[in-house]
């Protein structure tokens, strides 16, 4: 008997479990991120370094988003 499942399941799975993370991770703080993501010799040092990368990977995001919706506001109204 084999372990093995589709790709396609497995890629299904994968998805969901990344949509699933990526959620867990939107309901978290920035600081709640940071002290999660923190291990001794971790590359940016502090909770506190991480938890500022946190913050300004957020506020790209959030740029890009805005961006993004505002592209297609003026593409829909062209």
């Amino acid at each position: 008997m084999s372990n093995f499942v589709p790709r396609s399941q497995a890629i299904q799975r994968a998805a969901q479990i990344l949509a699933e993370t990526v959620r867990q991770q939107a309901e978290m703080t920035p600081r709640q991120q940071a002290e999660a993501a923190w291990y001794p010799g971790h590359p940016l040092g502090s909770i506190e370094a991480i938890e500022q990368a946190v913050i300004e990977r957020r506020q790209r995001h959030a740029s890009l988003i805005a961006r993004r919706d505002s592209e297609q506001q003026v593409t829909t109204a062209a």
